[in-house]
């Protein structure tokens, strides 16, 4: 594995709103391109620092899988002109770990959403499924959703939340002119609670033909 140790200066007194965002946002849309996160660690000298490491499957995928994000919609959209203004330098050391000694955990299988803003997530999904699914099927980890063209971009942004706050799935789209497939896929940890995990998207679906 190839990673990158990464030491951040802030702005003063921006440490603990920086990491905020890092944590909610930023680390959930690395995982859901693959890309691993092990920290961050805090500065005990220094109330401004802080550093954390950032892991990818070979040094070949490293460029592709970091274009993926700064070139993606959460980051150019969003974050971007949040977080960069609160930092004052940053310093990128790059590794190969070869000797396997650095352990990134494995996301937990939960969603981050809670309460009235997760059953608010469901009724969106549940209201996509309705107006565009035309079929879907499932095989071990895999569910593909069949979709309308017309609803595509409905489908991208749903993509876009759902990686956010459920990073231990995998979302792969797939277009064509007259059908718009939506793999979700989840992890072999996950096997036994499969039924639990893909439920949000099949909710109410009775007259969609599935298998």
């Amino acid at each position: 594995m190839v990673v990158e140790m990464r030491t951040y200066k802030l702005k003063p007194g921006k440490r603990a709103e920086f990491l905020e965002i890092f944590r909610s946002k930023s680390m959930p849309a690395h995982a859901a391109i693959g890309m691993r996160i092990l920290g961050p660690f805090l500065s005990i000298e220094d109330p401004d620092s802080f550093f954390f490491m950032r892991g990818f499957p070979d040094l070949a995928s490293r460029e592709p899988m970091k274009a993926k994000f700064y070139d993606g919609p959460l980051w150019k959209n969003e974050l971007e002109a949040v977080l960069m203004p609160m930092i004052d330098r940053y310093d990128v050391v790059v590794i190969d770990d070869t000797n396997g000694l650095i352990k990134f955990a494995d996301l937990p299988i939960a969603c981050t959403l809670t309460g009235s803003t997760f059953e608010e997530r469901r009724g969106e999904i549940s209201q996509l499924m309705r107006d565009g699914l035309r079929r879907f099927d499932r095989h071990g980890l895999d569910l593909n959703l069949h979709f309308a063209p017309d609803v595509a971009s409905r489908v991208r942004e749903m993509v876009g939340k759902e990686q956010a706050c459920c990073a231990f799935l995998t979302f792969t789209i797939t277009e064509l002119p007259d059908d718009l497939q939506l793999t979700i896929t989840a992890p072999e940890r996950g096997r036994d609670a499969v039924d639990t995990l893909f439920e949000p998207f099949l909710a109410g679906l009775n007259d969609v033909h599935g298998n």
